[in-house]
């Protein structure tokens, strides 16, 4: 437990250290980058087309307003759950 807790904390430090010097869409790459997910793992979690996140990605497209806020939500965190069951599922098969 206490291992797990550390490396809650390492992520919550990487965030903020890293957030301070990119932009939102090289966050939203380097997040989903460090989680190990692909562009439609992320899409299927956030509900966010996977053809639109990569335009968000790549900064041909800013981002919408009403995206937004899940786009701040998965970088905070708030889809590490499901983030993790992705990644289960993944090693399962």
């Amino acid at each position: 437990m206490t291992q797990l807790l550390t490396l809650f904390h390492e992520k919550i430090k990487l965030r903020k250290a890293v957030s301070l010097f990119m932009k939102l869409n090289e966050l939203l790459k380097f997040q989903r980058e460090i989680d190990g997910i692909t562009l439609k793992e992320l899409s299927f979690i956030t509900g966010i087309c996977d053809t639109l996140l990569c335009r968000y990605e790549s900064g041909k497209r800013n981002i919408a307003k009403k995206h937004m806020d899940i786009i701040f939500m998965y970088i905070r965190g708030a889809y590490d759950c499901e983030v993790e069951r992705m990644k289960e599922k993944k090693e399962a098969s």
